[in-house]
């Protein structure tokens, strides 16, 4: 029994002693990403939660593999991978895509879209797309947006009590409300670009047939 006990304390404090090494803002992302897991659910059960992530932050990896790998969840175990690119193991359920990797969310949300994969994105401008967003405040503050709209079109369920962690939900409909209003001021200066081009033209038009109307004279 003693020999257990000595073996618990010295893994424990080998535990601790891994995270030390890591940044307080590490350690809050891994529990974001860990609580994103634990209050979502997917239509298919399966024996383990695999977590991709794409960045080029080799330490914050680390730092979630010693938080989450082979942690259970739910009854299921965590497993965890990375890369810097695309190359995406196919049992993901969830990917996060970190701020130096955000150039691939376009491609990575039209290849996922409609499947049972969980979008967990940091600091992404483009509010329609995003399922979940990690984002700091002025005040240094992580937070994090909740798209519910786009996480049900993956046939996902997220436990509403998600926000309690320090989320705000993305009101959808002022995001298209917005989208809308933009392409309609868009298409106003197309239509008023199109017809200072056809002023420009006539004018060019009437200018050519003055001077040839001239050159006729001389």
């Amino acid at each position: 029994m003693l020999k257990k006990l000595l073996f618990l304390l010295v893994t424990f404090l080998f535990f601790i002693q891994t995270l030390q090494g890591a940044t307080t803002r590490e350690l809050l992302l891994g529990n974001y990403i860990y609580n994103f897991a634990k209050y979502t659910q997917w239509p298919k059960e399966n024996e383990q939660i695999h977590i991709h992530v794409i960045s080029r932050q080799k330490s914050f990896f680390l730092t979630l593999k010693n938080l989450l790998e082979n942690k259970q969840l739910n009854n299921h175990y965590i497993t965890l991978s990375q890369s810097d690119y695309l190359d995406i193991p196919k049992n993901s359920d969830m990917i996060y895509i970190d701020n130096s990797s955000k150039q691939y969310y376009k491609e990575i949300y039209n290849k996922y879209k409609g499947k049972p994969v969980l979008l967990v994105t940091q600091e992404h401008n483009d509010k329609r797309s995003v399922m979940i967003n990690i984002y700091e405040t002025n005040e240094q503050n992580m937070r994090f947006q909740i798209n519910s709209a786009n996480i049900l079109n993956q046939n996902l369920k997220i436990d509403p009590k998600i926000i309690l962690l320090g989320g705000t939900e993305l009101d959808v409909a002022k995001l298209y409300k917005g989208a809308q209003e933009t392409l309609v001021q868009k298409d106003a200066a197309l239509e008023e670009a199109s017809s200072l081009t056809s002023k420009l033209q006539e004018r060019i038009k009437k200018r050519t047939q003055e001077l040839k109307q001239t050159q006729k004279i001389l």
